[in-house]
């Protein structure tokens, strides 16, 4: 799935638009009670070892995120998860958790409040077509 199709062409916030299915999968979790602090979730690989770490503290935006000639209408929110009480879902992207980067881009094919900034974590997904 793409964020959008027209290469080099980002669609302008006044063209109407759905939103698409988030990408990858949807993990649902279930709290007794509000929690007093931080919620976590770590995507595990077989050997273990953490692929992907998610919180319920936002990360701090990245500073190209106010920076011409990237209008913020375009950003994506930093990502959290919620820590609510009873029945909570979180959306992993099948993607690693990002690289450390000094200078963060964005991508032009981009759909307004959903453009995610790079470098993104290398995808975690492979395709496997079923053989008969």
């Amino acid at each position: 799935m793409r964020r959008n199709t027209g290469y080099n062409t980002p669609l302008p916030p006044e063209v109407p638009q759905a939103i698409n299915p988030p990408d990858g999968t949807i993990i649902y979790y279930w709290l007794a009670s509000a929690p007093a602090g931080p919620v976590s979730i770590d995507v595990l690989d077989g050997s273990g070892a953490v692929v992907r770490h998610m919180s319920s503290v936002a990360a701090a935006p990245v500073n190209e995120a106010a920076q011409p000639p990237h209008p913020n209408f375009w950003v994506a929110e930093p990502f959290s998860i919620p820590a609510n009480a009873g029945t909570n879902r979180a959306n992993w992207d099948l993607r690693y958790d990002a690289p450390p980067a000094f200078v963060h881009t964005f991508e032009i094919n981009a759909n307004p409040g959903r453009t995610p900034t790079s470098p993104e974590g290398r995808s975690r997904c492979r395709a496997r077509i079923p053989s008969d």
